[in-house]
């Protein structure tokens, strides 16, 4: 299955800073909300390793995108804990139980959407800058457009499911949907860098 997903990756793009958005951000989203439970660093990291990032780089910037789907991760899962725990606190309040938890999930998912482009930005900065070539943060200036492209294009299917479908699905359609649109937007050279010189691992 690995070498399966690994092969599907292979040739999208040379350019680490956008396999790293495209591999760590928006596969690692449609894991975490498919599996949850740390599993988008046990599996995108050793693909980005395979592709020749530093292990540690590697897991770095999976960790730091996890952050953005783990709300609704795991099919929901974690939400539901914490709504299993509030409901009667709620409850005793003198609330509605379901009109604060519809509340409760929609804030979550705008702070996270909110947060996402810039996660994004500082994780691919962080990795040019603690193990790029030339170790400055500011070798993520030609990829932040395709940062950019890739948390908007997850975060509209990330809020539309969850406004309309429920707190199950935001992050692993959200993520599904961001990994098919930055593969082919990739492959055909959308917002991928050009012109300078490419980015490389010291």
């Amino acid at each position: 299955g690995m070498a399966a997903i690994n092969r599907m990756f292979t040739g999208v793009t040379k350019d680490p800073r956008i396999l790293t958005v495209i591999i760590g951000f928006a596969f690692g989203c449609f894991i975490e909300g498919a599996a949850g439970w740390g599993t988008p660093a046990a599996l995108c990291a050793p693909l980005l390793i395979s592709l020749g990032f530093p292990a540690l780089g590697a897991a770095m910037v999976c960790l730091m995108f996890n952050s953005v789907p783990v709300c609704f991760g795991a099919i929901g899962l974690p939400y539901t804990n914490a709504m299993s725990v509030l409901s009667s606190a709620v409850t005793d309040a003198g609330g509605e139980p379901e009109a604060f938890g519809t509340a409760f999930s929609q804030m979550t998912g705008i702070g996270m959407a909110i947060g996402a482009p810039i996660l994004v930005i500082v994780a691919v900065g962080f990795l040019c800058k603690f193990f790029g070539k030339n170790k400055k943060f500011s070798d993520v200036l030609p990829a932040i457009p395709f940062c950019i492209f890739a948390a908007l294009v997850f975060d509209v299917v990330y809020l539309a499911v969850l406004w309309t479908i429920g707190t199950n699905l935001p992050s692993l359609l959200g993520g599904c949907a961001t990994t098919i649109v930055t593969v082919v937007a990739a492959r055909k050279g959308f917002l991928v860098p050009k012109g300078a010189a490419p980015f490389e691992f010291g």
